[in-house]
């Protein structure tokens, strides 16, 4: 078990533990065989070592894939070509929220855990149509949201007809409409357990 706490306010230190080693995520995601496998990670820095979850030991492990890595915040994002770099052209750097519209939006400063609200930190945001449009996005293997609460938003602007990610990884830890965000889910075409790796924070959704 590995325990991490940060916060920019003394008062108010968030702790949060995860299991590891993170054997990420062959015993978790159902991946297709096929030439290049798409990922996405909204909320692509964690705060602390600038990868998701054990992200990094899956990707080493792979060669033909694609990863959009999507992150707000300046200061996280400028860390994110140190981690990911390596990899070249597979890597694609996206500096912005993915919310309703394509605009600028509002965010919470809370270090490593900023988060959309009415604080006093402006980023540029995407929808997520234009967000696929933009970067001319067929399918998506593995979608990953670590989004302090705003991931149902999100879930509710992909297209499940056209384009449904084939497994979803997404906190729900800090959501308000957790059961109604698994209902949303299965009613797509999910079935949802909780993640084996960080059950305490994650579930996952893959598609039947």
């Amino acid at each position: 078990m590995t325990e991490r706490s940060y916060s920019n306010d003394p008062t108010n230190v968030i702790t949060e533990y995860q299991f590891c080693p993170n054997d990420f995520p062959s015993q978790v995601f159902d991946l297709p065989n096929k030439n290049e496998i798409s990922i996405v990670v909204i909320g692509a820095h964690d705060g602390v070592n600038g990868e998701q979850y054990g992200l990094m030991p899956f990707l080493d492990s792979i060669n033909n894939f694609k990863i959009y890595l999507i992150e707000p915040i300046k200061y996280w994002f400028d860390q994110l070509y140190e981690v990911y770099g390596k990899f070249g052209e597979r890597a694609v750097y996206l500096n912005y929220a993915i919310t309703e519209k394509t605009s600028k939006i509002k965010m919470i400063d809370q270090g490593v855990m900023s988060k959309i609200g009415d604080g006093n930190l402006v980023v540029d945001s995407k929808s997520w149509d234009d967000f696929i449009c933009e970067n001319k996005i067929n399918s998506i293997d593995i979608l990953l949201l670590d989004c302090e609460g705003y991931e149902f938003n999100i879930l509710q602007q992909i297209n499940y007809e056209k384009n449904p990610p084939k497994n979803i990884r997404y906190e729900y830890v800090h959501s308000q409409d957790k059961e109604e965000m698994d209902l949303f889910l299965k009613k797509m075409g999910y079935d949802i357990t909780l993640d084996d790796t960080d059950p305490t924070y994650n579930k996952v959704a893959k598609r039947v």
